[in-house]
């Protein structure tokens, strides 16, 4: 079974995307769950990225 990804509030997630967003989210850090959470992050607060279209 896969593990849910919990995080205790949305200051978790903000310090995972713009974590991400700067490249400087520790390697230790990148784990599936933070993966989740920067894609909402950039959903929901980068609202200027648009996708690539290819």
């Amino acid at each position: 079974m896969a593990a849910l990804y919990h995080y205790n509030n949305e200051a978790e997630v903000i310090r995972i995307g713009e974590g991400f967003a700067a490249a400087n989210l520790p390697k230790a850090e990148w784990t599936h769950g933070a993966h989740w959470a920067a894609a909402f992050w950039l959903i929901a607060k980068r609202p200027d990225l648009k996708p690539l279209t290819l």
